[in-house]
């Protein structure tokens, strides 16, 4: 009896040594994050390489521009156009400053009565304060003396001032005087005074 017991097989299969059975384990939320972590973190350095290098493709474009410019530009041609802007400022400045007294005597001239007439003149300018002239004169009358005189200070436009003094009679009845005319900077401004005469010179006649 223990004979057979010993001899019986068993139907129960015993384990192979050396194999084990595998079972495969679901990929875990971390897992798929550390992985879209990567992908953006190589698409991000992708994108900055590229960046960097369309920047100084473009900076180098630019530096290349700018010295075929420079090279179009011959040097003596740069000083030439330095020396002629110098000399455009110079004469700007000059014409500026200029000053005619030819104004001054056209104006008293279309000014002055027939009855009237300057035996002295003496002429003073200052660029900033403008010209004055002092003269002495001789009129027939001295309704003549003031005619002249409002003749003159109506001359609002160039004329700042006009004093006469010192009238008196001489030996042949007519009046004597001395006068003090002070006119505006600009009528012997020689640039303004070409102005003028331009602007004259388009006015439509009427």
């Amino acid at each position: 009896m223990d004979q057979i017991s010993q001899n019986q097989t068993s139907f129960i299969p015993r384990k192979t040594p050396g194999l084990e059975v595998v079972r495969e384990k679901p990929i875990g939320l971390f897992m798929v994050i550390a992985v879209l972590v990567f992908v953006i973190a190589v698409l991000g350095s992708g994108s900055i390489f590229l960046y960097k290098y369309v920047i100084s493709k473009s900076i180098d474009t630019a530096g290349k521009y700018l010295s075929e410019r420079k090279e179009a530009l011959e040097p003596t041609t740069i000083d030439e156009l330095i020396r002629t802007d110098k000399r455009l400022r110079s004469a700007n400045e000059l014409l500026n400053k200029h000053i005619i007294a030819t104004p001054v005597f056209k104006l008293l001239e279309d000014l002055t009565l027939e009855s009237v007439r300057f035996s002295k003149f003496e002429y003073v300018v200052d660029q900033v304060k403008g010209a004055s002239v002092r003269v002495s004169g001789e009129a027939k009358s001295y309704g003549s003396v003031a005619l002249q005189a409002d003749n003159f200070n109506n001359e609002k436009r160039f004329i700042k001032n006009a004093v006469f003094s010192n009238l008196n009679l001489n030996e042949k009845g007519n009046v004597t005087f001395e006068a003090l005319i002070s006119f505006d900077p600009d009528l012997i401004s020689y640039k303004k005074t070409l102005a003028r005469e331009a602007s004259s010179s388009i006015a439509p006649t009427q």
